[in-house]
């Protein structure tokens, strides 16, 4: 086998077939059975090897079947400009990247890279991961584009243990579907005050004194780390970090 046509100098009266392995597509060569099984043939096999869509329509979960939340805290105009000052969202941002997302429903064009100086040099306070940086370059294949590339590209995600991989059971499909990961904050509520079995949640808080410096901050992710590990002993399996 090679990658290329022609490469092997076989005789034409002792090939059986000609063709090139596409894309999703897999083939089986069985020396016990001294045949090659197709991508249709191993495909269909393996689906029928458990009641796959009744174990899904049974156990899984979607997020709007969950049911109506509590009422969640309406945004004033002078917490709107906290949270932005908060998690650092300067002029730019919003001008440049939040309004047009607003207005026209599609994230704006832009030049790659940035010219903005190292966070080690500014005299004004920075949020902690701009300190750090990342220096590759990436090529996604296919496009992130779940609306124009449906087909290859999905933002569905669950929320729920996956179980053992090396088994295959009912339960590994007890979890909730998201259509993407980004909540909005209603949906955020609907899973802190659901109701499901195998589904308990909890909110471990995350602030901490800053006037006592890098080293209390040391302390909260240490108490943090400990606070988590202590609710999934005691049974929770979605925590939430506020």
């Amino acid at each position: 086998m090679a990658s290329e046509s022609g490469v092997l100098a076989i005789p034409e009266d002792q090939i059986e077939s000609k063709g090139r392995l596409q894309p999703g597509k897999i083939f089986l060569i069985d020396t016990v059975e001294g045949r090659i099984i197709d991508d249709a043939e191993i495909k269909n096999r393996i689906c029928r090897n458990k009641p796959y869509q009744q174990w899904l329509s049974e156990m899984k979960i979607d997020l709007s079947e969950l049911g109506t939340p509590p009422p969640t805290q309406e945004i004033t105009k002078s917490s709107l400009l906290e949270n932005q000052r908060i998690f650092g969202y300067s002029e730019e941002d919003i001008n440049s990247i939040i309004i047009p997302m607003a207005l026209d429903g599609k994230e704006p064009i832009g030049s790659m890279g940035t010219d903005t100086p190292l966070a080690v040099f500014s005299d004004r306070p920075q949020l902690l991961y701009n300190y750090f940086k990342q220096m590759f370059a990436q090529v996604t294949n296919p496009p992130i584009d779940p609306i124009r590339e449906e087909l290859v590209m999905s933002t569905v995600i669950y929320v729920g243990g996956e179980g053992n991989l090396l088994e295959e059971k009912a339960s590994q499909c007890h979890q909730i579907e998201l259509k993407h990961p980004i909540l909005s904050s209603t949906q955020l509520e609907q899973i802190r005050h659901h109701s499901i079995q195998h589904f308990r949640t909890i909110t471990l808080l995350m602030l901490y004194h800053a006037k006592e410096g890098g080293q209390r901050l040391r302390h909260a992710l240490d108490e943090l780390c400990e606070r988590a590990s202590q609710a999934i002993k005691a049974g929770h399996s979605i925590l939430i970090l506020s």
